[in-house]
């Protein structure tokens, strides 16, 4: 038997596990992300010129940023600055999500505003067919009803020739 104790893995602390799941999946999204915003922009404007640009502008703070970034980073509380970081990160896509949130309400409101101004000339639309269609109705039976009285003057006709007369004018 030996007498050396096996070491843990490094995924034993709950606290590392949970740190290095939250992270992998920021990351997963982050790549995600990088490579959606570019195909959004050529989706809406065909523009391979527009693609590259928008492509480019993501790594734009990097470039600007990332010396002095790393000149901070190596003065500072590494511990705080990553809470700093990761707190402006949530800022700016809570934002982001926000914005697109009111945007969709924006959208709904001008869609239900379209929907009342036309919904309410399709009623009066759907009104005016069914009325048409009630009255052409009306006039059918009326004029059956009329028929029908015809026939009966008709068969009263031959008793007396004054009162069929005045019956078949009306």
């Amino acid at each position: 038997m030996s007498s050396i104790a096996r070491a843990q893995g490094i995924f034993a602390s709950r606290s590392f596990s949970m740190f290095y799941a939250g992270q992998a999946l920021s990351y997963v999204g982050d790549g995600l992300r990088t490579l959606a915003i570019p195909l959004l922009v050529y989706h809406i404007t065909g523009s391979a010129l527009s693609l590259g640009i928008t492509y480019a502008l993501e790594f734009l703070p990097f470039a600007l940023f990332g010396l002095v970034g790393g000149a901070l980073a190596d003065r500072l509380d590494r511990r705080r600055l990553m809470i700093g970081c990761d707190f402006v990160r949530f800022t700016v896509m809570a934002l982001f999500a926000v914005a697109i949130v009111l945007l969709f309400l924006i959208q709904c409101l001008r869609l239900f505003d379209v929907v009342a101004t036309k919904g309410q000339s399709l009623i009066t639309l759907i009104g005016q067919a069914l009325l048409g269609c009630v009255i052409d109705r009306g006039r059918a039976w009326a004029q059956q009803q009329h028929e029908d009285g015809d026939d009966a003057d008709r068969d009263d006709q031959g008793e007396n020739d004054e009162e069929g007369f005045r019956h078949g004018l009306f």
